[in-house]
């Protein structure tokens, strides 16, 4: 009993707390209802927009009959929202007990929910349709566009080659005025002095093409440089021998540069005299490789303008020799041979010869017929390694050959020796100018 009266007298238990009453479920429910509507509206307020955009995009009868189908559900909405609204005080408190939010509003949004998404996967097919058909058409554009790329190409590169043949035209232009005349024309006059003086001549010359020193010159693999000396007399058996060598390398299919004289004045320019320079002989053999090779495959628009101008602007020998050694190596020909008369050439070039010693091994830049051609070969080989450029230079009387030195000596060969001569139909039935076989020479010239 004690326990229990100190228990009552507890001041705790003097004044109790009073628990607060739930609301009622009507009002829980009345809440929870206008809460589903006003959030319900906002959310088929963002639905609508974005399904306006995507049914402007893509306005297919699918997506229209999907569209329709929101539509409808959204009008079941507002009808009941608006029944809900309509309705008095005791209506709603009464229906919020017997029609609560699940019952009432849920079936609906939850068909809006289907609907919408139902529409948005439409709109994500015909994305993706629309994609495919874009395939195609890129693949067409993209065709079309390299097609038209190599129209341009094609026209770029035909424009640069006409460009291109042009300036090579130019250039051949700038050596329009030879010294000499045009090489087809003097070959054609000399075989036919040849043959004419053929039925003149009474000896022959001993046969140098037989010479150690010749057979080095034509079988070596390099490009190499042989002087022939004669004598005034044998002057027209010297020429008849140019003449069977520049067809034997022709019948060979080997490229030949040839620089003859005849007998006939006309053959040389007036301007000229005559004799010519060595600038003028270095450019006319330079006008022939042109003639012979064409411009180069791989040479551009720019590099022939610079060529171009490098022609138009030449003038001394060293100049030259660059040129001509462009123009053979870019010919495409392994083996060239170049054949000169130098009796062509002037007084001069015999003084410059003349004067090799005293400048060989000297500060002075003057250049000779002999150093020019080495430098020949060596730029020759610079630029194409495998063109093999053989040179063979005659005379006959000329103080060019007089007045070599002896640093060239040794690529002289002598041939002014009489040997017997042989009956003349004999001697025309089997042998050429010097009385050499066409086909030996041929063989000599390695051929």
């Amino acid at each position: 009993m004690a326990r229990e009266t100190v228990h009552k007298d507890h001041p705790l238990q003097r004044h109790p707390r009073r628990a607060r009453p739930a609301p009622p479920r009507s009002v829980v429910n009345h809440e929870a209802l206008a809460s589903c509507v006003a959030k319900s509206l906002t959310r088929i307020a963002d639905t609508l927009a974005s399904v306006e955009i995507t049914a402007v995009l893509y306005p297919t009868e699918q997506m229209k009959l999907a569209l329709a189908e929101i539509y409808a559900h959204m009008i079941r909405f507002f009808l009941r929202a608006q029944d809900w609204l309509t309705e008095s005080s005791w209506m709603r408190a009464l229906h919020s007990v017997t029609h609560p939010k699940e019952l009432r509003y849920d079936d609906i949004l939850q068909d809006i929910t289907a609907a919408t998404t139902h529409f948005q996967r439409l709109a994500v097919a015909a994305s993706q349709a629309e994609q495919r058909d874009i395939h195609p058409r890129l693949k067409q554009q993209l065709t079309a566009a390299a097609g038209h790329q190599q129209i341009n190409a094609s026209a770029m590169y035909n424009t640069n080659t006409a460009l291109t043949d042009l300036q090579f035209s130019s250039i051949l232009n700038s050596l329009s005025n030879p010294p000499l005349d045009d090489p087809d024309k003097v070959l054609q006059q000399a075989t036919f002095l040849r043959s004419r003086a053929a039925l003149h001549r009474k000896a022959t010359h001993d046969a140098f093409w037989l010479h150690p020193r010749f057979q080095t010159w034509s079988e070596s693999s390099s490009s190499n440089l042989v002087m022939v000396q004669g004598t005034f007399s044998g002057r027209s058996a010297m020429r008849a021998c140019l003449i069977d060598a520049i067809d034997a390398i022709r019948q060979a299919n080997a490229t030949a540069l040839w620089a003859l004289k005849t007998s006939d004045p006309a053959a040389v320019a007036p301007h000229s005299g005559a004799s010519i320079s060595s600038v003028e002989l270095l450019k006319y053999l330079t006008a022939q490789a042109l003639r012979l090779g064409g411009p180069p495959s791989t040479t551009t628009e720019r590099t022939l303008a610079l060529s171009c101008a490098r022609f138009q602007t030449a003038r001394g020998e060293r100049e030259w020799i660059g040129l001509l050694a462009g123009s053979l190596a870019s010919m495409g020909s392994k083996h060239v041979f170049i054949v000169v008369d130098v009796e062509l050439l002037g007084r001069e070039a015999a003084a410059g010869i003349a004067q090799c010693n005293e400048t060989r091994g000297s500060s002075s830049d003057r250049f000779t017929l002999p150093e020019s051609l080495k430098e020949l070969f060596a730029q020759v080989k610079a630029r194409a390694p495998g063109i093999v450029v053989k040179v063979l230079l005659v005379s006959y009387g000329s103080p060019l050959f007089r007045a070599i030195s002896d640093v060239y000596r040794e690529d002289v060969l002598l041939a002014g020796r009489p040997r017997p001569q042989r009956s003349r139909a004999a001697g025309r039935a089997a042998h050429g100018g010097l009385g050499i076989r066409r086909g030996q020479l041929r063989r000599k010239l390695g051929l």
